[in-house]
């Protein structure tokens, strides 16, 4: 539990539960429909997770969901999430580099209910996002974001040495190739720009970390989530996408057809 949600569950009027307090708290962070559950939707949510950690973690996972999933099936993609979170064993990438589910990072971070971690012995050198959703009732892995820890730039530059690839081509590919094995959907997001963000820095990071990293690694255009991308970018997201596209060639032999058609005219 953190810090924040502490201090908050002791300042709640005693006749509220624990439970309730934790609810309380997660629906502050929540976007629609979380903060829209009606007496029954919440009371559901309440009864179905018991223990107040596990009703924590399953609150963890709901805020990082889409708004526009139904009711059912955010119940049923947190239970999917909590169940994967809870039989994940860690990775090792390679010798003294693994994966981890993440825990807390700082008394004040709560909002982790999907991250992991990278460790380079026993220290935290990156992290990245990964959420299972069940859209139109199909499963679907969604990566929202990957960032190392500021700091660390030279332990990650020793993985992507190491794995001869950096490292974030190697995440995204790793998981494309889960999700292709297991036969499910995925989709790999641009991440929003946060307030406090200049455009230099969202063009880095949006762009040169994400959007085309997805395109050197063949990710196809229908893989790609672009709904957190201020409208005023999309044109250059365009443009980007254009340039990538390969240029139409002629054959040698059309053109030399095509030549001879001409000569044949002026006959």
């Amino acid at each position: 539990m953190s810090l924040n949600l502490e201090l908050f569950l002791n300042d709640l009027p005693t006749n509220i539960s624990e439970k309730q307090g934790i609810y309380e708290y997660f629906k502050l962070y929540a976007v629609e429909p979380f903060n829209k559950f009606n007496k029954e939707q919440t009371k559901f949510i309440l009864d179905k997770y018991k223990d107040p950690l596990k009703l924590e973690k399953a609150l963890k996972i709901m805020i990082n969901l889409p708004k526009s999933l139904s009711f059912k099936n955010l119940i049923k993609s947190t239970d999917y999430n909590l169940n994967f979170r809870e039989k994940f064993k860690e990775l090792n990438l390679r010798k003294d580099f693994k994966i981890k589910v993440s825990s807390y990072n700082s008394p004040h971070n709560f909002f982790n209910g999907t991250q992991y971690d990278m460790y380079f012995k026993n220290e935290v050198i990156g992290n990245f996002n990964f959420i299972f959703t069940y859209e139109k009732n199909n499963l679907t892995l969604r990566l929202k974001y990957m960032q190392g820890v500021k700091g660390k730039g030279s332990q990650l530059s020793s993985l992507s040495s190491r794995l001869n690839q950096d490292w974030m081509s190697r995440l995204l590919i790793f998981l494309k190739k889960y999700s292709e094995a297991k036969k499910i959907n995925y989709v790999f997001e641009i991440p929003p720009k946060y307030t406090t963000a200049n455009e230099k820095v969202y063009r880095k990071y949006a762009f040169e970390n994400y959007l085309k990293r997805y395109l050197d690694n063949n990710i196809p255009i229908s893989k790609i989530d672009f709904k957190n991308v201020p409208k005023e970018y999309l044109p250059e997201i365009k443009e980007i996408i254009n340039s990538r596209k390969p240029k139409k060639t002629i054959p040698r032999l059309l053109l030399k057809t095509k030549r001879n058609l001409r000569k044949f005219q002026k006959k």
